[in-house]
């Protein structure tokens, strides 16, 4: 299998999305729907998936396969009970490489050097506890996914940022205060995250990625020193929770 159709259901508002994704089925895709991704990054427990069909062949017949099974929705609950807005299954340009490359250099030609229009005054709406929460158990939920990590991880390694970049932070976090400024912590709740950065380190410096297996093993350990200093997120500090 080179590429599969599937179809995501979201339980909560009983709603689908029918997609195709010339890969395999446990390499972290979602969708490439920008509405859905939002609704699953907010809760990822009210989405099932269903692998409607197995593909062998190129990217031209994985999409010319989703494109068979769109046809089968009708056309009144395209964008109501459909995520999907419509029948196309496309672009068809990105499963020809010569065509690809081209589009691909006037979408970089056409954005560069342009910045996002905002409105004069613009701010980012305050976020509730609960979407934050959900945010919060949604990164959790991903990256204990081994195939999430290993994807990840080499991608950003060894990736710096360039001086006027770091100027722009730099630039950008003048005035603010830290989030821990005027916190403290105790003795013994230092040496617990001292002891648990030192083990992710030093695993990390022997080229050691910390699977769910290891996890299990070490997953009663960790929360013995959780619960009995009250502060589960050691655990998440060094990938054992």
């Amino acid at each position: 299998m080179t590429g599969f159709v599937y179809k995501w259901h979201d339980v909560a508002h009983d709603r689908f999305y029918i997609g195709s994704h010339y890969g395999s089925p446990d390499d972290g895709y979602i969708c490439s729907s920008k509405e859905m991704k939002r609704e699953y990054r907010l809760r990822p427990l009210d989405f099932k998936r269903e692998i409607l069909e197995a593909v062998d062949g190129s990217r031209f017949d994985v999409l010319a396969r989703e494109t068979e099974w769109l046809k089968e929705i009708p056309d009144s609950e395209l964008g109501k009970r459909y995520y999907n807005k419509s029948k196309n299954a496309g672009p068809w340009w990105v499963v020809n490489p010569e065509a690809r490359k081209i589009v691909t250099k006037k979408m970089s030609e056409a954005k560069r050097g342009k910045k996002v229009p905002r409105k004069p005054g613009w701010v980012r709406p305050p976020e509730s506890e609960e979407t934050k929460k959900k945010r919060s158990q949604s990164m959790k939920i991903r990256w204990q996914s081994t195939d999430h990590r290993n994807n990840v991880i080499p991608k950003l390694s060894g990736r710096k940022h360039t001086k006027e970049a770091r100027d722009r932070m730099s630039a950008s976090k003048k005035g603010s205060k830290s989030w821990i400024a005027g916190k403290s912590m105790s003795a013994e709740h230092k040496a617990a995250i001292g002891e648990a950065n030192r083990i992710r380190w030093a695993l990390r410096k022997q080229g050691f990625v910390m699977t769910e297996e290891y996890n299990k093993r070490n997953r009663e350990r960790v929360v013995q020193w959780s619960e009995r200093l009250n502060i589960r997120d050691i655990g998440d500090q060094c990938g054992l929770l």
